[in-house]
């Protein structure tokens, strides 16, 4: 990682020309990035990058290794009692969507970038969305915590198999179906957008 951040920063004199001007990105251009990068290249190491961007595209592996610190406060908390784990990890869900939902709201920004709303009106909208949304942690903690839930179940219910009636068994095959296919389809005309071929 470190490498790829040391070429980085080397890497402006061979991207000067023409062409150059038209490599910017949401945190300006490619001259800003590699200042960022040359004055502040610990924060990579830090795993902060995610708020203070110099190689944009790292906010994941900062991402991945924020949620492993904190990981071991739910695990604790759910080996301690079940309940509050359980309760701690639904209310940070929420707290994360009504996040998610706020932001959207008020800085008017799509809540994806595919379909119609991909093409953002301005760059200020960009800016917001990438940098109030796609690389907080706090909005993007959801998944983790789910799955830190479901190891749990999976792990405690191995040791306690329970024993479900078939009703159950197909009543729950039913709601995943159900509910994969509302994930798949039913963002079908947010992404489609107007039909403009009538």
């Amino acid at each position: 990682m470190m490498i790829f951040v040391g070429f980085y920063t080397v890497i402006l004199p061979f991207t000067n020309g023409p062409y150059s001007a038209t490599l910017t990105d949401y945190l300006g251009t490619v001259e800003q990035n590699v200042k960022v990068c040359q004055d502040y290249w610990w924060r990579i190491l830090l795993y902060i990058n995610n708020f203070y961007a110099c190689y944009n595209i790292l906010w994941y592996l900062a991402l991945d290794m924020q949620f492993y610190v904190i990981a071991p406060i739910f695990l604790v908390a759910l080996y301690i009692h079940v309940a509050f784990g359980l309760a701690l990890i639904v209310l940070l869900c929420v707290v994360s969507v009504w996040y998610v939902y706020s932001i959207t709201y008020w800085l008017d920004i799509p809540a994806t970038m595919v379909g119609e709303y991909a093409m953002f009106s301005g760059a200020t909208k960009i800016n917001d969305f990438f940098s109030e949304y796609y690389e907080k942690p706090w909005a993007r903690v959801p998944p983790y915590l789910v799955g830190i839930a479901v190891g749990y179940l999976i792990a405690y219910l191995q040791r306690k198999p329970p024993k479900f009636n078939w009703f159950i068994v197909v009543g729950g095959w039913i709601v995943a179906l159900i509910a994969a296919l509302l994930c798949v389809f039913g963002p079908y005309r947010y992404i489609k957008g107007d039909d403009n071929w009538k």
